[in-house]
């Protein structure tokens, strides 16, 4: 399978990596599997912005929002008593 998968240029290596931590270093036929240090590890995968609680989006179900819904519409029937 090798033979047909490589393409002029590219190479196959036996193994397993995760390209999301290791790296293959190297030239010709002395390229060789590496941890990425960890600002290669960020830089590739950024950890997601901090976001306020106030700013994080709310999960409730349409039956909790029609229940909000109708105590609004009572407290501005209320109000306006």
């Amino acid at each position: 399978m090798s033979k047909i998968q490589a393409k002029e240029g590219e190479f196959i290596m036996e193994g397993e990596i995760n390209d999301s931590i290791q790296k293959i270093v190297g030239q010709g036929k002395f390229r060789r599997i590496v941890n990425k240090t960890p600002q290669e590890i960020e830089t590739d995968n950024p950890s997601p912005p901090e976001i306020s609680e106030s700013q994080r989006p709310a999960y409730i179900t349409n039956k909790q929002w029609q229940d909000v819904l109708k105590r609004l519409k009572k407290l501005e029937k209320d109000v306006s008593k």
